[in-house]
């Protein structure tokens, strides 16, 4: 998964962050780099865990929207940064994506790149307005660590008591059904808020050479822990 991190304490605003959704053509991102093998993201949540709210969707690109809430945030036209990591292709291209969207909707940015390790540095610590960043998800729907001031993840610099609330309902219910509302309604109100841009989930691709005997597991992280004991015909 790729979002476009929002420091929430340089814009504590929602129609700023809303501003924001709505600017970034996230269907062209989709189509134009990765020629539609992949998904928006309507939050932070993928269709690969059972939680996923199917019947939200994600925020349009629509640019008129975008310039009235950007019109009622009280943005001060200053020129935003937005921190893209190198070394992953895709996301850069996406950058200049981003980057035309947000100037189109009236936003002023200015794309700063950094090392991965570096770039990672300064979104841990805050100092960052806007930032690229993958993640890989864990298969239960908890994201308390990333979405909520305690949360050892927190790179959005989160605090809202509301979904705070929500997370420690969801992480104390035991039953599979109730916590499905839970996570549901958790989802709309990320969507509504905008905490973070869900940019989009890639397809995975895996190969294998028929002549190898052994290699890759349904569980792709286990494939490579009998490596010695592959053969080839």
């Amino acid at each position: 998964t790729q979002y476009m991190y929002i420091n929430n304490k340089d814009f504590p605003n929602k129609d700023i962050r809303l501003a924001m959704t709505y600017a970034i053509n996230r269907k062209a991102i989709v189509k134009k780099l990765f020629r539609n093998q992949a998904d928006v993201l309507t939050t932070s949540y993928t269709k690969q865990t059972k939680y996923y709210n199917s019947n939200l969707k994600p925020l349009a690109y629509n640019v008129k929207k975008a310039k009235a809430l950007l019109k009622q945030s009280g943005y001060d036209g200053h020129t935003i940064k937005l921190i893209v990591p190198t070394g992953n292709v895709s996301r850069q291209q996406s950058a200049n994506l981003i980057q035309q969207d947000l100037e189109k909707a009236g936003f002023k940015v200015k794309q700063v790149s950094y090392d991965f390790p570096t770039a990672l540095a300064k979104i841990e610590s805050g100092d960052y307005e806007l930032a690229l960043l993958g993640l890989s998800l864990n298969s239960d729907p908890d994201q308390s660590y990333l979405f909520t001031p305690s949360g050892s993840m927190d790179f959005g610099n989160i605090n809202d008591s509301k979904l705070t609330k929500m997370f420690s309902e969801g992480l104390a219910e035991t039953s599979t059904a109730k916590r499905k509302k839970i996570y549901d309604k958790i989802q709309v109100y990320m969507r509504n808020n905008a905490f973070v841009v869900g940019l989009y989930s890639q397809d995975a691709f895996v190969i294998q050479n028929k002549d190898l005997q052994g290699g890759i597991k349904p569980f792709w992280a286990g494939s490579l822990t009998d490596m010695q004991d592959w053969t080839k015909k």
